[in-house]
């Protein structure tokens, strides 16, 4: 989908010239873009799209009566009247149905299309209550335009090559649905847009599996369900991908990456139409497949076996358990779509969305699956047995807890000791909670900057100078070493997890957990249990559920607190001495983003540069400044290609100072595929040229811990990297 919504006067002229327009023929070769959806039915639009209809549904109009649907819509020329969606067929089925002429994959690319739509537009929402809740209507009104060519490309026009073979369908989605109360109201796109990658599985599937009913067979090519037709090579493809070999070969000379970036690019370098008739070009498309050996006929002709149908169910099965694992190693509740789509990439070309759902309703019936209602996922999203299992758990230890530790001492002696150290009132109160209570399990609570690792450095000392043994973990170094910083001897809840042989401690040991609100429900499981089997007398878990939450799946120190863990909260900002920073600080610390940045800006504290490459120049400039004066300095960029951007600005400030050699060195850098289990276990999630580090080594393939192997091939079908 495009980044943003369209303007009404970009969807006229994208009409004119985009849509109601094949780029690549005569002027007089034009598309009938064809009306799509509930409501656009509900308004008695089918079948081909005239220009006054698509431009009345645009501005909110009725196009029948004039009537406005949409309030104060009519003459606003730059509201959101649309958003833009394209399904393109994989390459492969473009240079058959285009170049080979089988008119079937064209009729089996509209049907997959339709497919996507039908389920895409389930997901249609508006507002109500004041915009302040979202509502599913599951109607909208598109209008959908078929086109046969790609843009023109650099690459090609160096080659004299006309525009090469793409079948792909725009889809324009007005600003416009019907609420199930009977009123108008403009469509709210958030859902439209998390449907994407779901959308294009669902397409992909629906288009695979016509494709083999026709006798077509197909290759998965990427990690996301991607795949071509069988017989066609990589070198064929790529020679009718020009456009593609254009923004590839731009986004290496800019140094970006990225669909984000790919997009920019795509749109940056699009080149003027090349009008050309269609016998010409066909023509043209013939001889360069001729050029480099594609017989359309061997490959139409080779026949694909139907998949067994007593296999399906076990294909379907192994799909689902397959997505379930890997979506659930990151979240505890599960959105119907991403159940789909996973287990659609994982069964592409041998199962479809029925077959998913077969699969579905029978791990619900057997109580694998279980379905739950979370507005965020408007149609259905589920969770497991087993991780209802593990936070039914991690309840349960806590509560058995309840009233079982011995206090480290009384509250009298609490309170004087804390007076002494000139603890705050409520520093005071968590050492009261944590040491003078008798649960196992409590939290304490604090904001960034609220003191909380001078709170925990009085922990230690107060309770190792009644004997305790004080130990630390946390779900990262920096954790660790904040906790090392307040004095207390620690390493990481991983390798606390690792060495699972339990062993009663020699004497009272107490646990502070960090940065809690990192840890999954696996982990705190597995925590929860050690702590039980080595006899240790209390946990504190430390943290801020307002802050980062675990990668993996789950949100258990909340459902602790909410379960009756007891917690004390530490409120107050002391970081900052400033009292106007304070202010400010304070202000994000409650999630009041927009006053927080006010605040900053009154202060001056914020500079807005709008050129970038002077805003690195003056980032880099400031960064040198503060390392010269023996400050430490945080650079926080949210996107890489601008990270990028910053670190060469930051050296070659930093070799203009004399501050770096002038000698370059040049290092290959791993970034990680952040695969999760079930992913590391499937040879489709590799690539040739990935580069595999085995941590705890293999003896199949005679590697040490921390040594490398290339992946050469991989081979799906029996699961197999070599």
């Amino acid at each position: 989908m495009s980044k943003g919504a369209l303007s009404l006067s970009q969807a006229e002229t994208y009409y004119d010239e985009k849509y109601a327009r094949d780029d690549y023929y005569t002027e007089d070769r034009t598309v009938a873009g064809e009306w799509f959806g509930r409501t656009a039915a509900a308004l008695g639009l089918t079948g081909a799209a005239a220009r006054a209809d698509f431009t009345a549904i645009l501005r909110g109009l009725d196009p029948r009566s004039g009537v406005e649907l949409v309030a104060k819509a009519h003459g606003r020329e730059q509201r959101r009247a649309g958003w833009d969606a394209t399904f393109s067929a994989p390459k492969s089925v473009s240079i058959q149905a285009l170049v080979g002429d089988d008119p079937r994959l064209i009729a089996a690319h509209r049907g997959a299309v339709t497919a996507a739509l039908d389920e895409l537009e389930t997901y249609a929402q508006a507002r109500r209550r004041h915009g302040q809740e979202w509502v599913t209507t599951g109607n909208f009104a598109a209008v959908r335009f078929d086109h046969l060519a790609a843009r023109p490309s650099r690459t090609g026009t160096e080659k004299g090559y006309a525009p090469d073979p793409q079948l792909h369908t725009h889809v324009v989605i007005a600003n416009l649905t019907r609420r199930p109360d009977g009123r108008w109201r403009s469509l709210e796109p958030l859902e439209i847009f998390r449907s994407q990658s779901w959308a294009t599985a669902l397409y992909r599937s629906h288009l695979a599996e016509r494709l083999g009913q026709l006798g077509y067979s197909v290759e998965l090519t990427g990690r996301r369900g991607e795949w071509e037709l069988a017989g066609y090579t990589r070198d064929q493809i790529m020679e009718f991908s020009n456009r593609r070999q254009d923004i590839e070969r731009e986004l290496q000379q800019r140094g970006l990456s990225g669909a984000a970036a790919a997009q920019n690019v795509a749109q940056s370098t699009r080149l003027a139409k090349d009008h050309r008739d269609e016998a010409e070009l066909k023509s043209e498309w013939r001889a360069r497949a001729a050029a480099i050996g594609l017989d359309f006929g061997r490959l139409g002709a080779a026949q694909s076996p139907r998949a067994n149908v007593a296999e399906l169910p076990i294909k379907a099965r192994e799909a689902v358990t397959y997505s379930a694992a890997h979506n659930t190693e990151r979240d505890a509740i599960i959105d119907r779509r991403a159940l789909e789509t996973i287990a659609l990439h994982q069964g592409m070309g041998t199962i479809g969305i029925s077959d998913v759902r077969r699969e579905t309703v029978e791990r619900e019936q057997g109580g694998e699956l279980i379905e739950v209602t979370v507005k965020r996922y408007p149609n259905g999203a589920y969770t497991t047995a087993e991780m209802v299992a593990l936070e039914r758990d991690n309840i349960a230890l806590v509560c058995a807890g309840f009233g079982q530790a011995r206090p480290a001492g009384a509250a009298e002696e609490v309170f004087a000791w804390a007076a002494t150290r000139g603890l705050s009132q409520e520093q005071t109160a968590a050492l009261k909670l944590t040491l003078g209570g008798s649960d196992r399990a409590v939290g304490i609570e604090g904001r960034a900057g609220a003191a909380k690792t001078t709170t925990v450095g009085a922990l230690r000392e107060f309770a190792a100078a009644r004997g305790y043994r004080v130990e630390g973990f946390g779900p990262t170094t920096g954790s660790v070493r904040a906790l090392e910083e307040a004095g207390v001897a620690a390493r990481t809840v991983a390798s606390l997890l690792e060495n699972r042989t339990p062993a009663n401690m020699p004497t009272r040991t107490l646990w502070i957990v960090d940065e809690s609100s990192l840890l999954a429900t696996r982990q705190v499981n597995g925590l929860l249990h050690q702590a039980r089997e080595r006899g240790v007398e209390r946990v504190i878990f430390v943290g801020d559920q307002h802050q980062h939450h675990a990668i993996e799946a789950g949100r258990p120190i909340l459902q602790l607190q909410q379960a009756g863990m007891p917690t004390t909260r530490l409120e107050t900002i002391r970081r900052q001495r400033d009292p106007e920073l304070r202010k400010a600080v304070a202000l994000a610390a409650a999630e009041k983003m927009a006053d927080a940045a006010a605040a900053l800006a009154e202060q001056h504290r914020i500079v807005a540069i709008a050129d970038p490459q002077e805003r690195y120049r003056t980032i880099a400039h400031e960064y040198v400044g503060s390392h010269c004066a023996g400050s430490s300095t945080v650079v926080v960029s949210p996107g890489n290609d601008e990270r990028r951007a910053l670190n060469e600005a930051i050296r070659a400030q930093l070799k203009s100072e004399g501050l770096l050699g002038k000698r370059d060195y040049a290092a290959t850098l791993l970034v990680s595929l952040d695969l999760t289990g079930a992913q590391r276990a499937r040879a489709a999630s590799y690539q040739p040229g990935d580069v595999i580090r085995y941590s705890r080594g293999s003896r199949a393939h005679g590697l040490e811990a921390g040594e490398h192997a290339v992946v050469q091939s991989t081979e799906a079908d029996t699961n197999t990297c070599a």
